[in-house]
C-alpha cells in the first residue's frame, strides 16, 4: 500500500482503514506516548520477527506487518488485563458532570 511520507505504522494503518487497538493515541495529540501498548504489531524481515508499538515506529517502504496473530492478541489481552488493573473505577460518569444537582441518575 502507499502512504504519506513522515507516519507512524499506526497513522499509516488507520490511513488505510486498517485498525488495531489502541489508546494512547489520539490525532489532536501532537504526539503519542505509547504507555498503552497495545497498539504492538510484528514486523517481520529476513532477520527474523519483533514487536514494535505501532504509534511510536516510523513507518518505512519495504516493511512486511503482522497486525493480528495469535500471539498478539494474547499479549494485548495480558496488557489491557494490566491496565484494567489499575484502575479504581474512579471515574465520574458524564450524566454526573453535567447534572446541576450532581445526581448519578
Amino acid at each position: 500500500m502507499e502512504v504519506y511520507d513522515n507516519l507512524t505504522i499506526l497513522q499509516a494503518l488507520l490511513q488505510e482503514d486498517i485498525h488495531i487497538p489502541h489508546l494512547c493515541y489520539d490525532i489532536r495529540l501532537e504526539r503519542s506516548n505509547g504507555n498503552c501498548g497495545l497498539c504492538v504489531v510484528t514486523l517481520i524481515s529476513p532477520d527474523g520477527e519483533r514487536d514494535v508499538k505501532a504509534c511510536q515506529t516510523p513507518i518505512k517502504e519495504g516493511m512486511v506487518i503482522c497486525t493480528n496473530s495469535a500471539k498478539l492478541e494474547n499479549y494485548r489481552k495480558i496488557r489491557l488485563e494490566q491496565l484494567l488493573s489499575d484502575h479504581n473505577a474512579d471515574c465520574v460518569a458524564p450524566c454526573v458532570m453535567t447534572c446541576p444537582a450532581n445526581i448519578d441518575i
